[in-house]
């Protein structure tokens, strides 16, 4: 199925609220993204109030967001992600730095209790 995404230029994942996904679910959700990322020019990524969330998944994810290399547009969202802290702040900081192409960003950690 992922050879019908190829051409895919936006994709936005909502789970605002799935308060029962884990950083290893985060890490499956993530994966397939590599393949379709040669043509990806907008990323929107919400898991507002998926509190289950850590700062391992936000590793996981900001390994995924290296292979994105053509993105012009990213939008992330972890409000409520309670489980979050500086250091996943800070490693979205340095995925994004590598992103020359970057036009637009939006990243939110709103509410995270733990920053």
């Amino acid at each position: 199925m992922l050879e019908l995404l190829v051409n895919l230029s936006t994709l936005e994942l909502d789970f605002t609220d799935c308060n029962q996904i884990t950083d290893e679910g985060l890490k499956s959700l993530a994966q397939p993204i590599v393949p379709i990322s040669i043509m990806l020019e907008n990323f929107k990524f919400d898991l507002t109030n998926c509190c289950l969330i850590t700062d391992q998944g936000i590793r996981d994810l900001a390994e995924i967001l290296e292979w994105l290399s053509c993105l012009k547009s990213l939008e992330l969202y972890f409000g409520g992600c309670n489980q979050i802290t500086d250091e996943g702040i800070s490693v979205i900081g340095s995925a994004v730095k590598r992103m020359s192409g970057l036009e637009h960003l939006q990243v939110s950690f709103m509410e995270c209790g733990r920053i």
